[in-house]
């Protein structure tokens, strides 16, 4: 790839990751309001400066001028940091080329740099433009984009000293700049000659270049501090004092033992809010808060007396090892403040991840350093989404989480002190290590799978379908009339999924909860089976014959396997739909394979499948139209080598014949052509619905920062970005019809989204690999990185699923509710929320009926908004339930519900016969 297409396909995937992080941010959070009074109280002429130096204004007070609350500066404030974020990119590229020796690969290594650093950041998710770190951490870079290019120390010392006066912290890194300065001294000849006659060469070094760099940074620091220390209501100085007087934070490793000591020990230890921060008070925290900066400072002058013997004795030439020591040395420093200090904050790896970035794709780093580098920003990045300091207390497995980050960050740090052999060869040992990891890596792939599906069966709709299933065995037909609900009795209902709902009313029947999970596990692994086997056989990461054979592409395809379970998961529910995935997950085989070959038998077998589909769930209709629209991409824009019948290209007339045997598929069904009619009215004729069910409206509506929906865009963004950069590509026409529909669906109805990613699959992972093959080095993604990325992926996928792992029917669902209105013996309607209608439906009617569940498209528009209408008005709700004659009423405890729970506990109409933690059950007074 030449570098300005690689430049451009780095600007693209930036744009892409930093978007999707800012988008969800929507209220201020965590320091965001404390930025913003800093703010206001400067420019109202107050000095409210305690735990920041003053140079935290030129971060803070920008935003302020485009912000009137605190919710605007909260945008404001994320889209200045991504501003310094952008610059940091380029400075990172600057830096990496700088401390290149290896000019042949000094453009590629540079760009490789920026994407490691957009990709560590990525994974802190929002905290990086929530803290104004990034911006200490530009001026940080430059300090040593400046000392590489040999300029005299004085000027890196004096960034640095704006640095400090930002955030203290860029102080340590003086004596890195310094010992870059000697080496260089060391290695000149007039240094050699002056040593050799007798000179005192390190007396004029002294003299000429370290005190002036001190003197620099001295200087600058008090001609910045100046101004604020001077102000009449001065509280610059205060940072010293305040941030000496803090105890042990509770993220600080110090902190972490702590933990241990408590959870493991018996230890007594509590937790308190103190200097904006959680610090824990135990027996010897007081100790741990007083000796960590004097660990601080030893580990510091260990760690770079280290770093440098092993640049002096390295097998390197002498500017390549004294520009490894900046990088190496910048790293340790910053890596011993966070594992020495007493605080150890999430946004500390800000300030690591650009010159981990440079390290990362030094040759001279040892193997560890990579994989431990990701296992820190991820591990922190989980800490972020999944653990709350204020509980650790009682958290057991957030403890360990803290714990097994702060284990990673030792670990790196040790590595960073170490140097990879430069004539080491993997040997026996590396084919080994290459072999075993390709044994492993489908093992990984089903452990993705039940990480993401072995949770309770805690779908009210499932119960619904089973109770559906059940009736179409007893009485041998399919219904065509709501015989379910009190409010839409007798009217048109077509069971457009009438098979899935027998197989799992036979499961449900022969085996219970286990089996239920047992089936959808079965689907689920069925579907990634079926994505990774529509990939060419070089990119599915199965075992190979020979160490030679290793697929340069094969490591995408567990991180891609992820990324999509990530989407998919909530559809991973025990409903029609996630049937109908391996129907739609077969289509996606079927057309990779065409495109890739364009031989007919690839896709002659879908009518077959699509006929099963037709009766699995009515979006079969989704076959023939994709098919009928890539037939349509292919007249329009014929591939070169396109074989042609008559007048249309061979391709086209294959995927249309296909298309219409598929869509004559489609009306082998119970219900004929009746199911056409339903699937069209669902997909076009859906508007009133998405007034009322979340699921029918736009995944943007339902936009969840760190999940599935945030999860699906970062695919789809991707797919068209790898689409951009292979426009040249003669399918691209297709793709481009794939794109479209997958687009269209995510834009219009959420309940579609895991279909859009497993028709995108096949497609991005072809696409992502050749960008790979011809954008990446061979070799350069070992088998230890993806082994170590794989497994830490799979642990993070359990532990962020713990709570919700089980194979039994959720306790969250209403049978306590139901039991008390089976027991009563009561006969008519129940209100109920729509969630909950299925369950009820399932469980009481025809003695109890619900008057409304899940299946929108049987009430209609005015029956539904009869009903929401109900929710929100005292009125509408007593008339409501007069109508119906309603005998009971059950509501979930959401502030949805809050005007029906005043009214029903202040009428003498209602009583309360069951007051549960979720919901409330309301019998009608005899």
């Amino acid at each position: 790839m030449k570098p300005a297409a690689a430049a451009a396909a780095l600007a693209g995937l930036w744009l892409l990751v930093r978007v999707v992080a800012i988008f969800p941010i929507v209220e201020a959070s965590n320091d965001v309001p404390l930025y913003f009074d800093i703010a206001a109280r400067t420019l109202e002429g107050d000095s409210p400066l305690l735990e920041y130096p003053p140079g935290v204004l030129v971060a803070v007070v920008p935003p302020f001028w485009f912000a009137h609350d605190v919710s605007s500066y909260s945008y404001a404030f994320a889209v200045w940091m991504l501003c310094w974020d952008a610059l940091l990119v380029i400075l990172v590229a600057a830096l990496a080329r700088s401390t290149s020796t290896d000019r042949g690969t000094a453009s590629l290594r540079s760009l490789g740099a920026a994407a490691t650093y957009t990709g560590l950041v990525a994974l802190l998710g929002e905290l990086p433009f929530q803290r104004y770190d990034l911006s200490v951490a530009v001026v940080l870079v430059a300090a040593l984009l400046v000392a590489a290019r040999g300029a005299h120390p004085a000027a890196s010392c004096a960034l640095l000293a704006v640095g400090a006066w930002m955030k203290i912290f860029p102080a340590a890194l003086v004596p890195v700049v310094l010992a870059l300065d000697l080496a260089h001294a060391r290695s000149s000849d007039s240094w050699l000659s002056e040593a050799s006659g007798g000179g005192r060469p390190l007396r004029r070094w002294l003299g000429r270049r370290a005190l002036p760099a001190m003197a620099a940074f001295a200087l600058a620091l008090v001609v910045l501090w100046a101004p604020f220390a001077m102000h009449p209501l001065a509280r610059s100085l205060d940072v010293f004092a305040f941030h000496s007087t803090r105890g042990v934070q509770i993220e600080s490793v110090w902190a972490s033992a702590l933990l241990f000591a408590h959870h493991f020990g018996g230890a007594a230890l509590s937790l308190e809010f103190a200097f904006g921060a959680i610090e824990a008070r135990a027996a010897g925290a007081d100790l741990a808060a007083a000796a960590a900066p004097i660990a601080t400072t030893v580990l510091i002058i260990i760690a770079l007396a280290i770093r440098a013997r092993r640049a002096h004795h390295a097998r390197l030439p002498a500017t390549a090892a004294a520009l490894a020591l900046l990088v190496r040395g910048a790293a340790l420093v910053l890596c011993a403040l966070i594992i020495g200090g007493k605080v150890g904050s999430p946004q500390f790896l800000l300030w690591l991840a650009p010159v981990l970035a440079c390290v990362c794709i030094d040759p001279s780093r040892s193997r560890a350093t990579a994989p431990l580098c990701v296992a820190a920003f991820m591990t922190t990045g989980f800490l972020l989404t999944h653990v709350r300091p204020p509980e650790l207390a009682d958290d057991v497995i957030g403890s360990l989480v803290l714990m097994s980050r702060n284990i990673v960050l030792v670990a790196l740090f040790v590595a960073l002190l170490r140097d990879r052999d430069q004539g080491h060869s993997a040997g026996a040992s590396g084919a080994t290590l290459v072999r075993a990891w390709e044994l492993a890596r489908p093992t990984l792939l089903v452990g993705f799978v039940v990480a993401f599906s072995l949770h309770e069966v805690a779908s009210s709709d499932f119960f619904f379908h089973q109770r559906v299933g059940l009736d179409i065995i007893t009485s041998g037909s399919v219904p065509v009339r709501d015989a379910y609900s009190c409010t839409a009795l007798g009217a048109p209902y077509v069971v457009h999924g009438w098979l899935s709902a027998v197989l799992l009313a036979a499961v449900d029947s022969a085996a219970g909860a286990p089996g239920v999970i047992t089936l959808r596990l079965t689907c689920i692994i069925a579907v990634i089976a079926i994505l990774v086997l529509a990939l060419p056989s070089r990119l599915r990461g199965l075992p190979r014959p020979t160490l030679e054979s290793e697929p340069r592409g094969a490591w995408l395809v567990p991180l891609l396997v992820f990324l999509a379970l990530v989407a998919l998961w909530q559809r991973f529910e025990d409903r029609p739909h996630l049937l109908a995935l391996v129907p739609t997950a077969a289509l996606a085989f079927a057309l990779a394979r065409f495109s890739r070959n364009g031989r007919a038998r690839e896709i002659a077998w879908l009518p077959v499948v699509v006929a099963a589909w037709a009766n699995l769930h009515g979006s079969a209709l989704l076959a023939p139209a994709l098919l009928f629209a890539l037939a349509g991409a292919d007249l329009a824009f014929p591939t070169r080598r396109a074989r042609v019948i008559g007048i249309f290209p061979r391709d086209a007339m294959v995927l249309a014949g296909v298309g219409a045997l598929c869509l004559a598929a489609c009306a082998l069904n119970p219900y004929g052509l009746a199911l056409f009619r339903f699937s069209g009215g669902m997909f076009f004729g859906s508007a009133f619905i998405k007034q009322f069910v979340a699921e029918w409206t736009s995944s943007f509506a339902n936009y969840q920062p760190g999940g599935t929906t945030a999860a699906h865009w970062i695919f789809l963004g991707i797919f068209w970005w790898q689409l951009a950069l292979r426009w040249r590509t003669t399918t691209l026409a297709r793709e481009l019809v794939l794109g479209a529909v997958a687009t269209y669906f995510s834009l219009t109805w959420s309940r579609f989204l895991a279909d859009a990613v497993v028709l995108l699959f096949p497609s991005l992972a072809f696409g992502l690999a050749v960008i790979a093959r011809a954008a990446l080095p061979r070799g350069l993604i070992r088998p230890q990185w993806e082994a170590t990325f794989g497994v830490m992926l799979a642990t993070f996928a359990i532990v962020a699923r713990g709570p919700e792992i089980g194979v039994r029917y959720s306790p969250a669902l209403p049978f306590e509710e139901v039991a008390v209105l089976r027991n009563e013996g009561l006969q008519g309607c129940v209100f109920v929320d729509l969630e909950d209608g299925g369950f009820v439906l399932a469980q009481l009617a025809p003695v109890l009926r619900p008057v409304i569940d899940g299946r929108i498209d049987v009430y209609g528009e005015e029956r539904l908004r009869e009903y929401f209408e109900a929710h929100a008005d005292r009125r509408a709700l007593e008339a409501y339930l007069d109508r119906h004659r309603c005998v009971a009423v059950l509501l979930r405890r959401e502030p949805l519900n809050r005007v029906a729970f005043d009214a029903l506990l202040s009428s003498t109409d209602w009583r309360l016969a069951h007051d549960g933690e979720r919901r409330a059950l309301f019998l009608r007074a005899r």
